[in-house]
Parts: structure tokens; sequence; C-alpha cells
């Protein structure tokens, strides 16, 4: 059994999350009347998930963070409380709650942020957030030569062209450029 906020303190420790968040996460288990919430909570970082920001996963009680969670500018603090939130409904209402069903919709609410969910089109593809437009772009960058390139969605496998010609990996840092913002 971990001391209390000994797996909080791991979160901090390894980067996850810091420690304003740290209390954020407190002040919402208090909210929520799960008190022991942070307690029983594992933070990890998944560079492997490629297609969602952080996921909770029932099984291991753990908090998933991909690496797009850390490239964001935005505050962290949305994305976690919808993720704990699934956490603090399982806990309260046990397993047979659905995952975006009213008890975790009403837990977000309390928190003071607006439900929102990805929604999985008919061909298995994500379609955006409520709220955010479908337009955006993603900007893939040579962190050597600083070449861009600009897509409608994230390209792995696109290399830099001039990198891999001087025997170098050609990888690109992804990132998403926000809507409105002027592209050159």
């Amino acid at each position: 059994m971990a001391l209390p906020g000994a797996l909080v303190r791991s979160a901090i420790n390894c980067g996850v999350i810091s420690g304003q968040l740290a209390r954020t996460l407190q002040h919402w288990a208090k909210l929520w009347r799960v008190p022991d919430l942070p307690d029983h909570i594992i933070f990890r970082h998944n560079a492997r998930l490629r297609t969602t920001i952080a996921r909770w996963v029932i099984e291991s009680n753990c908090l998933e963070v991909s690496t797009r969670f850390f490239e964001l500018r935005r505050d962290h603090r949305e994305i976690l409380c919808h993720e704990l939130a699934h956490a603090a409904a399982l806990k309260t209402h046990g397993r047979a709650i659905r995952p975006h069903g009213s008890e975790w919709r009403e837990l977000v609410r309390d928190a003071g942020y607006e439900p929102r969910t990805r929604r999985v089109s008919k061909r298995g593809s994500h379609a955006p957030l409520r709220g955010v437009s479908s337009q955006s772009l993603y900007e893939h960058r040579c962190p050597v030569c600083h070449a861009v390139r600009y897509g409608k969605k994230p390209v792995t496998k696109w290399r830099c062209v001039e990198c891999v010609g001087a025997g170098l990996s050609g990888n690109l840092t992804i990132k998403v450029v926000p809507h409105g913002a002027t592209v050159p």
C-alpha cells in the first residue's frame, strides 16, 4: 500500500503533474467527495498514445498522458479533470455507469468545466472536441534544420528530405497550429 500522497508525489517527481496541479487534484477529490482519490491513482507518461492526449485506464487505476499533453500550451487542468472525473465516477457509482454519462458530466461541471468528449465516426477517425475547429493544421518541423511542412492531420511517417539526404533520421516534431493563427 502506498503512503498517502506518495503516488501524487511520484507523478510530480517524474514531471507528469506540477505541485499546483496536485493541489487542484486534492481539491477536486474533496469536492467530489472522494478524498482518498489521489492516493489510488498512478500517473504515467505513455509515448505510444497517438490518437488521444490522455486516458483513464480502469484496470490499473492509471491516468496515462501522451507526449502531446506536454506540448500543449494551454492549461492542463481541464484534461486532467476530464480523466480524473472518470476515476471519481467509477469509485462513487461503480462500473455500471456510462463513461461520459450524467455522473461523469456532473463531476466535470462541479469542477468548473463544461463536459466535452471526442466522438468516433463510422470510419473510426476521431471527430474534434466540441468547440474546437476541424480546420486545425499540424506543423511538422525538423528540429535540426527547422524546415516546416503543414498538414490537416499529423503524419508521423513524414521525414525531412534534406536531413535524410545528409544521413540523419529526418524525424519531425508535430504540433497543432491554433485555428486562426497565421501560417507563413
